[in-house]
């Protein structure tokens, strides 16, 4: 079967084929022929909503439904042939790799609280596109609610995924102080102010604001949103008790067949067989520092962390002195999956309330441990005892002492990569995960039932 032409470039992927009946005959595919907008701000390979993004991109396109893209302008940006309706670049607060373009405030604060020209742009996407759902991702900020009016004008069903925890806290993270934090319930978005959850008073301030004015003003997500998709039983909960009003469905991220093989042997320099990896976004609230800790309290494992964010410097720093630690930086996809595909155990130490990392489902699918902390979603995917080990956060005492205990006994290791990767065929594979989107999307469409 050859892939459809706006299949993502650089990466490939087997979904596996299906009848008109859903079952797979290895050579027929159910033709769908729905015309999908997908919203996220950045169309580049970023972070984990840009993976899930592209893996749904792909996922459609290969069942013949048509993709449209709409994002902010970026010289990153993979090719499409909508990216004239693409709104102008801006850089804001939470951007790491933000290409400086000395973005004044004003700029920043009219695109964050509410923009004319997004919706203008989109709604010239959509007379052009004539799609049948609009599928949001993340678009707070750099691309802002100003569209989601556009959507209801037309009579066009949107659906938003919840990557992180933007819908209901002016930070997105719920984690301020060293803490997870939910002050904000109940609409105190001023605490966002007393506590400068952003770093800055100006940016502080602006988050605040523009929770205000979506939620308490003008009630733009449940006027304008048909159902938001919640990847863990933990997001949906949270939802439930701020008293979110609206459709919400759970469906979990999935993986492909692609990350369930190993991938070639690495270059001579990729490290030895046996790390223990850190994956992921350089930040206190991901736990690095834990990590770190343990490394330095293992002398005789090997441990790597791959990824960039604001603690760069610090990991630099201490990766100079802790012998058995070695940073990598930021790796292209290929890379990642190499080292991940080699490693004894992945680790994920995190703070906060992890939603549905995409590191740990493709841990899983290539068979490797995960040890992780007891927080947010994360006990959902690592089956403690069975696919992983739980600990709880900030503590590296903890860590350090659960990965020396299952570094050294390789048979547990064995188990558990095994299970984990047999639960991530079974229950995270794509065909399931299709059949609940394009599922939903018919029934909000008025063409199916849920």
């Amino acid at each position: 079967m050859t892939p459809p032409d706006n299949m993502s470039g650089g990466e490939s992927f087997y979904f596996g084929c299906v009848s008109k009946e859903g079952e797979k005959n290895g050579c027929g595919v159910y033709w769908e022929g729905m015309r999908v907008v997908l919203v996220n701000k950045f169309w580049y390979q970023k972070g984990g909503s840009e993976r899930y993004t592209f893996l749904l991109k792909d996922l459609l396109a290969v069942r013949g439904n048509t993709v449209i893209p709409f994002a902010m302008e970026d010289e990153r940006n993979w090719p499409s042939e909508w990216s004239e309706h693409f709104v102008p670049h801006v850089d804001f607060w939470e951007a790491d790799d933000a290409i400086p373009n000395q973005t004044g405030m004003l700029e920043k604060l009219s695109r964050v609280l509410w923009s004319r020209d997004a919706a203008a742009r989109f709604g010239a996407l959509l007379d052009e596109a004539k799609p049948d759902v609009v599928h949001l991702q993340n678009f707070a900020h750099q691309i802002s609610p100003s569209i989601l009016p556009e959507c209801t004008k037309r009579g066009i069903p949107a659906v938003w995924t919840l990557h992180d925890y933007k819908a209901l806290c002016p930070n997105y993270r719920m984690y301020t102080k060293g803490a997870p934090c939910e002050r904000c319930k109940g609409g105190q978005y001023r605490n966002a102010v007393r506590l400068n959850c952003m770093g800055s008073r100006g940016a502080s301030a602006a988050v605040a604001l523009e929770m205000m004015l979506h939620h308490a003003v003008l009630d733009v997500y449940g006027k304008h949103i048909a159902a938001v998709i919640a990847p863990s039983t933990f997001m949906a909960e949270r939802l439930r008790e701020w008293k979110w009003e609206g459709r919400v469905e759970v469906i979990p991220n999935f993986v492909t067949r692609a990350d369930a093989v190993p991938p070639p042997a690495p270059p001579q320099d990729a490290g030895e067989r046996g790390q223990v990896l850190f994956i992921g976004r350089l930040a206190e609230e991901k736990g690095v520092e834990d990590f770190i800790e343990a490394a330095a309290r293992l002398p005789k494992v090997p441990f790597a962390i791959i990824g960039d964010g604001p603690l760069a410097e610090f990991v630099r720093q201490r990766a100079r002195h802790i012998a058995n630690l070695t940073w990598l930086g930021q790796l292209e996809r290929r890379e990642v999956t190499t080292y991940l595909s080699r490693a004894a155990l992945l680790c994920m130490p995190s703070r906060w309330y992890e939603n549905a990392p995409y590191s740990v489902l493709e841990a899983m699918a290539a068979g490797v441990p995960v040890v992780a902390t007891r927080i947010g979603g994360l006990p959902e995917l690592v089956r403690d005892g069975e696919t992983g080990v739980l600990v709880e956060p900030k503590n590296p005492k903890a860590l350090a002492k659960t990965i020396e205990m299952l570094y050294g006994n390789g048979s547990a290791l064995q188990a558990y990569g095994e299970a984990a990767r047999r639960i991530a065929t079974e229950q995270y594979g794509p065909t399931g995960h299709y059949e609940r989107i394009i599922g939903l999307y018919r029934a909000l469409a008025g063409v199916g039932e849920a």
